[in-house]
């Protein structure tokens, strides 16, 4: 599994940025687990929908059924 946004991002406090994941090779209906490092930094939603909530650096996480995984890692900004 792979994060189609790729290793890094930035965003600023109270944005909002859609992850998506490929899965290869392709599942059908691949379950897909998405992860916070830090939920006081930013939270991720079960769909890929991360909220930044304040000033740092957080890792977000995707996992797949069967153990595949993926990080990206995201600076927030004031």
């Amino acid at each position: 599994v792979s994060i189609d946004e790729g290793g890094t991002a930035t965003m600023k406090v109270g944005q909002t940025l859609q992850l998506h994941a490929t899965v290869s090779p392709a599942e059908v209906a691949p379950k897909l687990t998405w992860t916070s490092g830090s939920r006081k930094t930013a939270t991720v939603s079960d769909t890929g929908l991360v909220k930044a909530l304040r000033k740092g650096r957080v890792s977000i996480y995707v996992k797949t059924g069967n153990g595949r995984k993926d990080k990206i890692s995201i600076t927030v900004t004031d």
